[in-house]
């Protein structure tokens, strides 16, 4: 009888073991990137509120193209930080590597309103370094050195960018979510064992600021989205006061990893910097590029790995 009852403990703990060893090869992390994934900013309202207007007179009245406002906007923001060597990892879109002065924003270094102090400081610079080129080319019309702004109007678009770039409040209320990506999410939340439990455990990983953050995740827009997400596994870099929590810097995977005590190859990650993927992939997690917004590609990688 003994020998039965230690036979049946033996088995007993085999399936036990197995069943852990089945769970745990299915059971995964799925850390999401928020930018250009879950949420994007609404193009058609930024643009109203910088004024359509406006940039029309610009285009008419200065022959430019109000399109290139944008890469003016971003050589504001690298003359605000010129003295120091140029960020050439963290991108804030695929292929644009983001100005030194938005990632101190970005890791909650300074905030919002230092940032846009600093911004008009710059901006008074240039237009005081206008003034000087003014009287030179009074002076050498020959060889007319070129201003930075090519008239008050494009100043004050510059301005109006950098207010609705750079105030939460606003930022927020043009931010939308990008329904294929959240679609996604929602399917993978979805997924239960055979206990009725979720499979798999929702993370966040992006690089955004604590203001707007904390203004979407209240909102309308965020609330159906960040209910997946318990808060403790929210991970944005604005709160860190923390360069080094930045992706793609490996601190910011490596955090993670440490503070779940999880092992790398038990997370996958979703993010549209190719950039932040490859420094996952090197940290030993698995992850998934979100290319210039294809997520049937992501759905199919996803049902690859089971996770939908």
């Amino acid at each position: 009888m003994k020998v039965i009852t230690m036979k049946l403990k033996k088995q007993l703990l085999i399936l036990i073991s197995a069943l852990y060893i089945t769970c745990s090869a299915h059971s995964k992390i799925i850390l999401w990137d928020l930018g250009n994934v879950l949420f994007s900013s609404s193009k058609i309202a930024m643009s109203r509120h910088v004024g359509w207007w406006d940039c029309l007179k610009y285009a008419i009245c200065d022959f430019r193209n109000p399109a290139g406002l944008r890469q003016k906007f971003y050589q504001v923001l690298h003359t605000a930080r010129e003295k120091e060597e140029r960020n050439a990892t963290i991108c804030s879109e695929p292929g644009k590597f983001m100005p030194n002065i938005m990632c101190e924003y970005q890791a909650g270094v300074i905030n919002s309103d230092q940032l846009r102090k600093e911004i008009a400081a710059t901006l008074d610079k240039l237009e005081k370094r206008d003034d000087i080129i003014d009287q030179l080319n009074e002076r050498c019309s020959d060889l007319p050195f070129e201003k930075f702004f090519s008239s008050p109007r494009e100043r004050r678009l510059i301005e109006r960018i950098m207010e609705t770039a750079f105030n939460p409040a606003i930022f927020a209320s043009f931010t939308q979510a990008i329904n294929a990506g959240v679609q996604l999410l929602q399917k993978c939340a979805a997924k239960k064992t055979a206990a009725e439990q979720p499979a798999h455990e929702m993370m966040v990983l992006s690089n955004w600021d604590a203001e707007s953050f904390q203004k979407i995740k209240e909102s309308e827009v965020g609330k159906p989205v960040f209910k997946h997400f318990k808060d403790e596994n929210i991970y944005v870099s604005g709160f860190f006061n923390d360069m080094r929590r930045l992706k793609p810097h490996e601190n910011a995977f490596l955090k993670i990893i440490y503070q779940t005590g999880k092992r790398p190859s038990d997370f996958v990650f979703i993010d549209d910097q190719e950039h932040n993927v490859e420094m996952a992939k090197k940290c030993g997690m698995d992850a998934i590029l979100v290319n210039n917004g294809d997520f049937a590609t992501v759905e199919a990688e996803l049902k690859k790995r089971g996770l939908i």
